[in-house]
């Protein structure tokens, strides 16, 4: 079964508030959500090669180890499922979907960022 957290990202601040820091603060915070200030990234249940958990909105890098070419995209979730989309360096489209609910640790998959802190890390696939 896949462990359901959530991490917040004030924009305005630029800040992110972890799970751990949703608990402790979730009076303030269940006050603030209504705000457009505030997006709310879901927890897919993987971890990345290196062991971090996977958000909706984070920025993935997969390498050329498991694709034809080295990929870049954006974590994203679909009615049914969480997906990563994006392109290759080459500009072909990429899109590959986490599906299996037995899957904890997608090790084709490094997290790099996100589309909040460091969306710049998308324009160079993007351009």
């Amino acid at each position: 079964m896949r462990t359901i957290k959530f991490r917040w990202f004030h924009k305005k601040s630029g800040k992110m508030a972890d799970w751990n820091t949703t608990l402790k603060e979730c009076d303030r915070l269940s006050f603030l959500l209504p705000s457009d200030d505030w997006v709310v990234m879901q927890y897919t249940g993987l971890l990345d090669k290196n062991g971090k958990e996977i958000y909706e909105g984070d920025i993935v890098k997969g390498g050329k180890s498991y694709y034809i070419e080295e990929v870049v995209g954006v974590v994203k979730y679909g009615g049914l499922a969480f997906a990563y989309a994006g392109k290759t360096a080459s500009g072909k489209e990429w899109f590959n979907t986490i599906t299996s609910p037995n899957c904890t640790k997608d090790v084709s998959i490094e997290v790099i960022g996100n589309i909040y802190e460091t969306p710049e890390l998308l324009e160079v696939n993007n351009e």
